[in-house]
């Protein structure tokens, strides 16, 4: 997906490209390969910080915030994302697709429960369902 997004000039380009890279770290992440899912979520918010006002920036933040949290066990990029998704401030936050809320909330409750955050872990699921997320049957979280 990314290389294909790098192939077009369609105007939410940015937007796919960070997608990509958020994905990609997910991915990454859920297979314990952390060096590439450091890598990806770390390219993804250098190439926000470049583009602040760019669609779906400040979901994608946070996304790749708490997939940072996650995989290097920081507490300092887990209390970024939280401050970022409580302030809704400096970075454009509308839809976009897997850039809302349900999604936000799950990378939130990933990085929390790695960090052993359990109340919090719990609180953003709670906040995913009620945004109108149903976890699959026999997924991992």
């Amino acid at each position: 997906a990314l290389e294909e997004v790098e192939r077009t000039d369609f105007m939410y380009r940015d937007t796919q490209r960070v997608v990509a890279l958020v994905t990609l770290g997910r991915v990454a992440a859920a297979e314990v390969d952390l060096e590439a899912a450091r890598a990806a979520f770390q390219q993804a918010l250098a190439h926000i910080k470049g583009r602040p006002r760019m669609t779906a920036g400040g979901p994608l933040t946070i996304q790749a915030l708490a997939g940072l949290a996650e995989v290097n066990n920081d507490t300092k990029a887990y209390g970024d994302a939280c401050l970022l998704n409580d302030r809704r401030s400096q970075f454009n936050f509308n839809w976009f697709p897997l850039c809302d809320e349900t999604m936000t909330c799950i990378d939130l409750s990933r990085a929390a429960k790695a960090l052993g955050k359990t109340q919090d872990a719990q609180a953003f699921l709670d906040r995913a369902r009620a945004a109108g997320w149903v976890q699959a049957k026999g997924a991992n979280w």
